[in-house]
């Protein structure tokens, strides 16, 4: 039998989302609207959207054990002020973990107000929850595993945003 992870990320977004990044934040992670027809320039975005939203590939989970949640803030003139994505998604085997949750990460990082450590990957059928720790800087994801070296490196580019080097 093979190992499920838990994904979990927790993230403030800039304020100054466009309201094509907000829908599609929305869409793809509440399951809010319509498919949107105008899709941000990402990566994440070049074979179009997912099949499903999160909350329709967790449909049969009991409520409660996963979350997958954004919230958008505005004051009393509309403008946004407070803006961020939940995510924990347990059950996952390790290559879906690195399929369409992780490629969201990437891009809910690019879009990040968040500094610092954003979530983690945890193996929840191993008894020693050593997590890889998924961090946000300069509006990237990088990552950080505890087998390696100590360092924490970019996602997209390999460069350390903090090494054992100093």
């Amino acid at each position: 039998m093979s190992d499920h992870y838990a994904f979990s990320i927790s993230i403030q977004l800039r304020s100054d989302i466009t309201d094509a990044e907000l829908a599609a934040v929305r869409y793809l992670v509440d399951g809010e609207g319509s498919p949107p027809t105008e899709l941000p320039d990402h990566e994440y975005f070049s074979g179009g959207l997912p099949a499903e939203s999160i909350s329709q590939v967790y449909r049969d989970f009991e409520l409660g054990n996963f979350l997958s949640r954004s919230w958008c803030n505005r004051n009393p003139e509309g403008i946004i002020w407070d803006v961020g994505v939940h995510l924990y998604l347990p059950g996952q085997k390790l290559e879906g973990v690195y399929g369409d949750p992780f490629a969201l990460a990437q891009w809910l990082a690019t879009l990040s107000a968040s500094v610092g450590c954003i979530g983690s990957i945890v193996c929840e059928d191993d008894n020693l929850g050593i997590p890889t720790l998924l961090f946000a800087y300069k509006r990237e994801l990088h990552m950080a595993t505890f087998a390696g070296d100590g360092s924490i490196r970019s996602v997209a580019t390999g460069d350390a945003y903090l090494s054992s080097d100093g």
